[in-house]
């Protein structure tokens, strides 16, 4: 059987590797066998031990993700758990299993797989990096982080003046120590905020802002250490870094361009293009290796590819999920192998965990006195923030195993400043999550800040944003804005928004389109902004379109769409529902998330468009026959405002179909205000038809909720839309009454069933604001809704 050779390697050679590569040189005591078989035991395989590690270490991390979900732990806290409980000082204390698994050489593997994980993270990292949302809190983002910064570096290094800080090398690195404790890592940040659901908010993107900021004044740090450990290096490094980055511009950034103009639009890069970039970023690594910057020209590879479709979105699609689910997990196995819990020792292990608790108080009180007296943020908000920029994770711990390697810190040192990250990062999350609730944040936005379409004037811009999903959406919302009858005296403003989800830690954004974005812009936007645009053009003016682009997870994307409706104060919000047996299931499933969240959260009149084919073009040969089914309340009387809003428009034909269920009598003075309000509605309705002979009126009596099903079936309803509310409180049609009618709760009792196969029409469900049933609001959460709307305008 086959088996390695062992090598030996000269002291001064590893000191050189040790320096280009910040790697370890591994030599195995024993010879190991490659294969699968070795002296009669499965288990003294490498591979086998990689793959032996990987599956205990994932299985660890879910059971503890499991265990701690209550304590509000991130998936990332786990995994450094997980990494130490399985290292040879934890679980190797088992007489088996440190006799057969826990060998250094059943580390090599396990380990280069680990810094495979974090080179081509980091590289995804910097091709995500949207600077759009980084730019519209820079100014605010620049003065924090540098007082935040200042202020936690004076303060660390400080103290290792104070303290003996034992195990950890004197002289010039306090200064470097102090420089990378301070410092607040964003892909750290970020994924913590994306699991937290605060990755969108106001104040998270303020956070990674000041992240941003951290993140260059890191790599400027680094660089600079490096050059000043190894002075005798610095002339020719840098006339090589020079060189490199002239291949960077000239070469390799005309190349990545020349890729995207050869990719047709809407289509995906080529797989051969994937594979060249990701092969090219490990040569690119090795060559910036060779002058001490290997991570910086990472960074500025990534940062060169477009974040955006069509190559940054499918490098992400193609390569995320393997590393950081695959190749970064064994990153934490080697943090684990290298913490010994059992060195740590009473005073020495005191003075390390108070240097970086102190840090972190510092950063705390700076972050939030900045950005309380500074920046105008309500104090709540600002402890928030502070406490946000203590989040540590990865890249903090690949620092400490970097000095580890290189003998800067010993093996004590870097399991107290390690466990002591782990544990501040432990702390924080908690209360993060428990004090900034993404639900409340925006409930408070809108409670008091509500609008609706049946009170808007006619007499006004009507401003309606329309959510598009995909191409298909377009030509049934440029129907409808055509249906509300846009004049002169009446125009409509849209807002267009073309939803995309956000994959990866990348920071989402609410831009924006303009004719410039057009090959940075999402799969689909740029036809769909056109036809928009060709719309309005040919409107002559009564028409007005005012394009924008989001990209967010699916889970917060209901946020930016919210937050534009209160910012704007538009009335109405019309946004598509995927209920088609035909459409992809996990398509429905992402537009039902939205579509809820957005129903829930919204600060003005829903529209949920089910569209079946509205057949007709806008115009002058507009053709429109539409029915508005009312019952009674606040969601009818929206749908029925908008049936009257399109009377009037030629060639579009309106019926209302009132249903009356009877023998229900008034039974309080909430019931017959709300029938004086039905009343009052359908005969405005009334008065606006006797000016148009095509609109209709009829009526349908029904004994109880089951006789109203049945009769709607049997009536024609062989319109183009149907306009319908969602909810009724005082009828037998109620809601809470009917839920075993219902399969599609976003739709209502009635739309779920207009939008079944058993009719043809398209289905419009409207839902009223002061329907939204949101959580309660506390004082705090008031300010910052305050907060959100100043900073918005």
């Amino acid at each position: 059987m086959t088996s390695m050779v062992n090598v030996t390697v000269p002291e001064a050679e590893k000191a050189w590797l040790l320096r280009v590569t910040g790697m370890v040189v591994c030599v195995p005591q024993t010879k190991p066998s490659l294969g699968i078989w070795h002296d009669g035991s499965p288990l003294r395989s490498i591979f086998s031990m990689y793959l032996l590690q990987f599956i205990l270490v994932n299985l660890i991390t879910l059971a503890l993700h499991f265990l701690l979900r209550p304590l509000r732990q991130t998936k990332l806290v786990c995994y450094f758990l997980a990494g130490i409980i399985l290292s040879p000082n934890v679980m190797g204390r088992f007489k088996i299993l440190g006799s057969m698994i826990f060998q250094v050489e059943h580390l090599m593997l396990s380990r280069t797989v680990g810094f495979l994980g974090v080179h081509y993270f980091l590289f995804l990292l910097a091709v995500k990096i949207n600077f759009a949302p980084i730019r519209k809190n820079l100014g605010e983002g620049i003065l924090i982080t540098i007082l935040n910064e200042t202020a936690t570096y004076l303060v660390i290094f400080g103290l290792s003046f104070v303290f003996k800080l034992p195990g950890i090398k004197k002289g010039f690195f306090h200064a470097l120590l102090a420089a990378g404790l301070s410092v607040t890592r964003f892909p750290n940040v970020a994924q913590a905020f994306n699991e937290l659901n605060i990755l969108s908010s106001e104040l998270g993107q303020l956070a990674v802002s000041c992240t941003v900021m951290h993140e260059l004044i890191g790599w400027w740090w680094l660089v600079i250490g490096q050059y000043l450990f190894f002075p005798s290096l610095m002339g020719p490094n840098i006339a090589a870094t020079i060189v490199v980055l002239m291949v960077f511009f000239l070469v390799i950034r005309p190349g990545i361009w020349s890729i995207i103009r050869r990719t047709p639009e809407g289509r995906a890069v080529k797989e051969g293009y994937i594979i060249l970039i990701l092969v090219g970023s490990l040569v690119l690594g090795l060559m910036t290796g060779l002058v001490n910057t290997m991570q910086m020209g990472l960074l500025i590879f990534g940062l060169m590819i477009p974040n955006g479709p069509p190559l940054g979105s499918t490098l992400d699609q193609k390569a995320e999920l393997f590393i950081t689910e695959l190749l970064l997990p064994m990153f934490y196995v080697s943090v684990g192998f290298s913490i010994d819990i059992f060195l740590l020792k009473s005073e020495a292990t005191i003075e390390l965990v108070a240097i970086v608790m102190l840090a972190a108080l510092a950063k705390l009180l700076a972050t939030a006195l900045s950005s309380y007296f500074l920046c105008d943020i309500p104090l709540h908000f600002s402890l928030l923030l502070g406490l946000m920029m203590n989040i540590k994770g990865p890249f903090d711990m690949l620092l400490l195993y970097h000095w580890i390697l290189s003998e800067i810190i010993d093996r004590h040192a870097f399991t107290a400043l390690a466990l002591s990250n782990i544990l501040l990062t432990a702390m924080v999350t908690p209360w993060i999550d428990i004090f900034y609730n993404p639900h409340k944040r925006l409930s408070a936005a809108t409670g008091r800040n509500t609008t609706s379409f049946l009170n808007t004037p006619r007499n006004v811009e009507l401003r309606v944003l329309c959510c598009i999903e995909t191409e298909e959406n377009v030509p049934s919302i440029i129907s409808l804005l055509e249906a509300l009858n846009p004049t002169k005296a009446n125009t409509v403003c849209a807002y267009v928004v073309h939803l995309n989800e956000l994959v990866g830690l990348a920071p989402p954004a609410m831009l924006p389109y303009y004719r410039k974005m057009r090959r940075m812009a999402s799969k689909g936007s740029s036809s769909i902004m056109r036809a928009f645009e060709n719309y309005s053009r040919n409107s002559l003016g009564v028409v007005s379109v005012r394009p924008y682009t989001v990209v967010a997870p699916y889970k917060s994307m209901h946020e930016y769409i919210c937050r534009l409706a209160l910012q704007e104060v538009i009335p109405l919000v019309i946004i598509p529902y995927q209920a088609n047996q035909h459409t992809n299931t996990m398509e429905v499933t992402t537009m039902k998330i939205i579509n809820s969240n957005v129903q829930t959260y919204s600060p003005c009149t829903i529209g949920v468009l089910v569209d079946k084919g509205i057949h007709l073009s806008h115009g002058s040969s507009l053709s429109l026959s539409a029915a508005v089914l009312f019952v009674s309340g606040n969601d009818d009387h929206e749908a029925l405002a908008f049936g009257i809003r399109m009377t009037g428009r030629p060639n579009v034909r309106v019926t209302v179909i009132r249903i009356i269920v009877t023998h229900q009598e008034d039974k309080s003075d909430e019931d017959r205000a709300e029938k004086e309000a039905d009343d009052l509605l359908i005969n405005q309705f009334l008065h606006e038809k006797g000016k148009i002979e095509t609109d209709t009126y009829q009526e349908i009596s029904a004994e109880n909720a089951g006789d109203v099903m049945q009769k709607l079936l049997g009536v024609d309803l062989s319109y183009d839309l149907i306009i319908v509310g969602r909810k009724r409180k005082n009828s037998l049609l109620a809601e809470d009454m009917m839920r075993d009618w219902s399969e599609n709760p976003e739709l209502g009792v009635l739309g779920d069933l207009i939008s079944s196969d058993h009719f043809q029409a398209s289905v419009l469900v409207m839902q009223h604001s002061g329907d939204i049933n949101v959580p309660s609001q506390s004082e705090s959460n008031e300010s910052e809704g305050e907060h959100l709307l100043r900073t918005n305008s």
